[in-house]
């Protein structure tokens, strides 16, 4: 008898199996491409005061 845990797990990768492969690259593009605008967002300039040369 397979306890309930075991059920939800079942549940979850039958779902995970019956998803549409080009719906998921989509939405792991999309994602990619927001966090990438992101990390530009953050990322310090060059001339930023790290690297100003004086010392």
């Amino acid at each position: 008898m397979a306890n309930k845990e075991f059920q939800k797990f079942d549940q979850a990768m039958n779902t995970i199996l019956r998803a549409d492969p080009k719906a998921v690259k989509q939405a792991m593009e999309a994602e990619k491409n927001a966090n990438a605008e992101k990390r530009k967002a953050k990322k310090p300039s060059a001339s930023g005061p790290a690297s100003s040369g004086k010392g």
